[in-house]
C-alpha cells in the first residue's frame, strides 16, 4: 500500500495467449475516489514486476464503473477474455482482442434474471430485487437475493458457463421460492 497508495483484494489472475500474466483487482480504498473500482495490471516476466495499476474502464460504456466485487476471468480457444464481478447487479464484460486493453459489451445478467421473471409471469413483488439502486450510504442487506458473488468458466470454444446464488428465487409464475445456485449459459459471437 505505501508504494502505489492504495489497498487492492479479490483478484483474479490469468496468463493471456501471449504469456503475458494479467491481473484484475478490486480496489478498496485510492487516490481516485471509486472505492472498488477494478484496476488491471500485466507482468511480462512471470509476476516478479507488473505494471501500474490502472482504472478498468469500457470502450462503449466509460460512465459504467467496472467494479466492487469478486472479479473473476475466462478466456475462450480463441484468447477473447470473459470478465464477470458483482454488487451491485450481476454483471459480464468482454475483450475480443484478449489483452485485457478492450473491455467493452457489458451484460447485465440482473436485468436478464428480471426480465425473465417478467416474462414467465412472477408478480413484481417476487422478482428479485438485490442491491442495484441501493443507497450505498445507508445500511442494506446484500444478501437478499444473491451474494452477487458470480463464477465463470470457459466451456467449449465459445461458451462459458456462469454460475451464482440466489435466495427465495422465484422461477415462473407457479413456482415456490428457491435458495439455489444459477447457472447460465453464454455463447460468444464475434
Amino acid at each position: 500500500q505505501a508504494r502505489t497508495g492504495f489497498t487492492a483484494n479479490e483478484t483474479a489472475l490469468l496468463r493471456l495467449a501471449d504469456g503475458t500474466l494479467y491481473a484484475v483487482m478490486r480496489v478498496e480504498s485510492e487516490p481516485w475516489g471509486v472505492v472498488g473500482r477494478f484496476h488491471h495490471a500485466w507482468s511480462t516476466d512471470d509476476g516478479r514486476t507488473w505494471s501500474a495499476p490502472e482504472p478498468l474502464s469500457l470502450e462503449d460504456e466509460p460512465a459504467h464503473v467496472v467494479g466492487c466485487a469478486w472479479p473473476r476471468l475466462a478466456a475462450l480457444e480463441n484468447g477473447a477474455l470473459i470478465l464477470t464481478y458483482g454488487r451491485p447487479g450481476k454483471n459480464l464484460i468482454y475483450d475480443l482482442t484478449g489483452t485485457g486493453q478492450h473491455w467493452q459489451g457489458r451484460v447485465d445478467l440482473h436485468a436478464w434474471e428480471l426480465d425473465t421473471q417478467a416474462l414467465l409471469g412472477v408478480p413484481p413483488e417476487a422478482r428479485l430485487r438485490g442491491i442495484v439502486g441501493a443507497d450505498w450510504t445507508k445500511q442494506f442487506d446484500r444478501h437478499t437475493d444473491s451474494g452477487d458473488y458470480l463464477g465463470v468458466a470457459a466451456v467449449g470454444p465459445r461458451e462459458l458457463r456462469v454460475v451464482y446464488d440466489v435466495h427465495s428465487y422465484v422461477e415462473h409464475w407457479n413456482a415456490d421460492p428457491v435458495s439455489a445456485v444459477r447457472m447460465v449459459r453464454i455463447t460468444v459471437e464475434g
